[in-house]
């Protein structure tokens, strides 16, 4: 026992100081802001937040308009009803079933947004913190929260919609977190004079130009955005991060491949990681040698159009792939093809195996040895790894068979 608290109790005390720095942080700017407001106006620290958009539409003269209800999601329903899977690993558990969140579109007059990922601020300076949402973190711990000096505010006239949001510049969050938008906007039948949606990379103009927003509609947001609007116009997030919908998979669906289709689904396709920085196949030559028995064509997608890679996996019958944002692309595939994802065993994200079972796909997630460097402090982790390809092969031949 005297082992385990000298072992243990410098990382616990480091956690306790670490949140008794943050809360007086907090605390201490929500303070500060309270005697600079009168002076610096909307540039001063927020002075606290709003946990949801609802809150805030009961305490202004906004509009809060419900599209759906709250539904809930059981990510499991396929592997138990059509794969007869009984093992201790699909156990229904909080990363199996989800409540997806009731969607709305709320209009908030001389509503403000901040920075290059769609930080909604209220017209009392708070943040709305439902629809701000920040990659593993509460609003009441969101980045925003602890800056003492906001950017100059622009005013515009007219209507202001949000699409943009968290981690934008990455392409699952891309697809799942900012395009649902795009159609609760359109449902809400809302009139909108400008959108405020990034447009820096290729598959983000791409996005643009088939959803038909015009360029001159266009505010493509920065670092130091900070802008009021008349009518801010804020379509709520799709669900929660790494928690798809079927909305969601379906409005993707409509807007990128067509259909019927006029191709066969016979293709069995290896997405390469050749090219990135992290979780990369170290043995991808023994990997490719085993995959060219079964006729894989080796795929890297990092220049495609959104559009040829929708139709590259809806022809799919087999995906083979590292974990990565390629295999965002199995929306587009069709029931009972097979996605095989390899993941190392030091980064476990099965945001992948939840979409597989929403689509109602056949997935199998093959864990792999994490080889190199996997340090915690100063040096990224790279997580690349090693496949162990009998096992690979086992899995193909099984669903082969």
């Amino acid at each position: 026992m005297l082992s385990f608290i000298k072992t243990r109790t410098p990382e616990i005390v480091k956690k306790l100081i670490k949140n008794s720095l943050q809360i007086t942080h907090y605390t201490g700017l929500r303070f500060l802001s309270y005697f600079l407001f009168p002076f610096r106006g909307y540039q001063s620290p927020l002075r606290g937040h709003y946990i949801s958009t609802k809150d805030l539409i009961s305490d202004i003269n906004g509009d809060y308009i419900l599209l759906d209800n709250s539904e809930y999601i059981n990510y499991l329903s396929y592997k138990k009803n059509y794969l007869n899977k009984s093992n201790e690993s699909d156990k229904i558990d909080s990363d199996s079933c989800f409540i997806s969140p009731e969607t709305f579109v709320a209009v908030i007059p001389n509503g403000r947004v901040i920075y290059d990922y769609g930080v909604v601020v209220s017209p009392n300076h708070r943040l709305v913190g439902d629809v701000s949402i920040n990659l593993g973190g509460d609003s009441s711990k969101h980045g925003v929260m602890f800056d003492s000096y906001l950017p100059p505010v622009q005013n515009i006239q007219g209507s202001l919609a949000v699409l943009s949001s968290t981690a934008h510049q990455r392409y699952f969050h891309w697809m799942f977190d900012v395009l649902p938008r795009f159609e609760l906007l359109k449902r809400s039948q809302i009139s909108i004079d400008t959108y405020l949606i990034n447009c820096e990379k290729s598959f983000q103009r791409e996005s643009i130009q088939i959803l038909g927003i015009p360029k001159e509609k266009i505010i493509n947001p920065q670092s130091n955005t900070h802008i009021q609007s008349e009518q801010l116009i804020v379509p709520s997030l799709p669900g929660k991060i790494s928690y798809m919908t079927r909305s969601s998979c379906n409005f993707l669906r409509s807007i990128f491949l067509n259909e019927p289709y006029d191709f066969e689904i016979n293709r069995y396709l290896y997405i390469t990681r050749g090219d990135a920085l992290t979780r990369r196949v170290l043995n991808e030559d023994e990997v490719l040698i085993e995959l060219t028995k079964y006729g894989f064509e080796s795929i890297t997608l990092e220049a495609t159009p959104i559009v040829e890679q929708a139709k590259l996996f809806a022809s799919a019958k087999i995906i083979v792939a590292p974990h990565g944002a390629a295999l965002t692309n199995i929306v587009f595939c069709q029931k009972n093809s097979l996605v095989i994802e390899f993941m190392p065993d030091t980064y476990i994200e099965p945001c992948f195996e939840r979409l597989a079972d929403l689509l109602s796909l056949r997935y199998k997630c093959l864990k792999a040895k994490t080889i190199g460097k996997t340090f915690t402090n100063s040096v990224e982790k790279t997580h690349d790894h090693y496949v162990d390809v009998s096992e690979l092969n086992l899995l193909i031949q099984k669903y082969l068979n």
